[in-house]
């Protein structure tokens, strides 16, 4: 994808994710006036260098960014996807248990023989 198809809104798009990606580089706790409100003075925030590569890098990086973030947003939802099932089969179990459909009984026997076939080596 070449920066030369972007239109001019894209372009712009592009440069303000990136100089907001670039930020992260500042260190802000040094900037800081301390206090019972902290505060940056803009002459002191101003006068800040950011690196700005050529536009084509900085779409690179932005690109890149932005699919670490799907990546890990993907890593993150799997446990909660697990969890929620896990909350159902147990629903599902307490139901069955109290309507008696599932005998607490014979299930811990069939676990006890699942134990056995396994250490047996079967």
């Amino acid at each position: 994808m070449s920066l030369l198809n972007y239109s001019d809104q894209s372009k712009q798009r592009m440069i303000t994710q990136y100089a907001l990606l670039a930020t992260i580089l500042l260190r802000f706790d040094l900037l800081v006036n301390p206090g019972a409100i902290p505060s940056i003075n803009g002459s002191v925030f101003g006068q800040q260098l950011l690196p700005v590569p050529p536009l084509a890098e900085q779409a690179s990086i932005v690109r890149w960014v932005h699919t670490a973030i799907r990546r890990s947003d993907t890593i993150a939802e799997r446990p909660r996807t697990q969890i929620e099932r896990l909350r159902e089969y147990r629903l599902s179990l307490l139901s069955a248990c109290v309507s008696g459909e599932f005998d607490v009984a014979s299930a811990k026997q069939m676990n006890q023989a699942n134990e056995l076939l396994e250490t047996s080596g079967a």
